[in-house]
């Protein structure tokens, strides 16, 4: 995703579970509504890949890379 810097902050198992049920969420809603709303749906599916950016991020710190 070009010009997203993921949040540096930690983050605990908890929050990472729901920011992955978050991304699931949205991509769920952009699919169903891609039709009636293609801009709410783009917004989304990009809020979508800043959560699985910033649980990349915190992957990526934990194991030091």
């Amino acid at each position: 995703m070009l010009g997203y810097t993921p949040n540096p902050r930690p983050r605990s198992n908890a929050e990472l579970k729901e920011l992955k049920a978050g991304a699931k969420e949205l991509r769920e809603w952009a699919a169903r509504n891609r039709h009636e709303d293609p801009a709410g749906a783009e917004r989304r599916i990009r809020d979508a890949e800043r959560n699985e950016a910033d649980i990349a991020a915190e992957l990526a710190r934990r194991n030091g890379s």
